[in-house]
């Protein structure tokens, strides 16, 4: 998975999101665990076992907090959360 782009640059339809019932369940775990082993990925003050991360992010997107993201020219997929998606790629090209 890739870091967020930038999405200053028109680049329409490059930025899926991906519903998370639409996966299997193998596959849903492996995106989970991608995201939590990557560095960088942060969870407060405490650092988790990592059942705990993958339980807290798999829990995120139930609840509509976190969505997952799937960028068509890089092809990678990130977990982003929804202040992010609405932020990012909801809004559109900023001017």
């Amino acid at each position: 998975m890739a870091d967020i782009k930038d999405t200053s640059i028109p680049d329409e339809g490059r930025f899926l999101s991906i519903p998370y019932k639409k996966l299997s369940p193998e596959v849903l775990r492996s995106v989970i665990e991608e995201h939590v082993t990557r560095d960088g990925t942060d969870y407060g003050d405490i650092e988790l076992p990592f059942e705990q991360k993958t339980a807290w992010v798999h829990r995120e997107l139930v609840l509509g907090k976190a969505y997952i993201v799937f960028d068509t020219v890089d092809r990678t997929c990130d977990i982003v959360s929804k202040t992010t998606f609405l932020n990012r790629f909801k809004a559109g090209p900023k001017a």
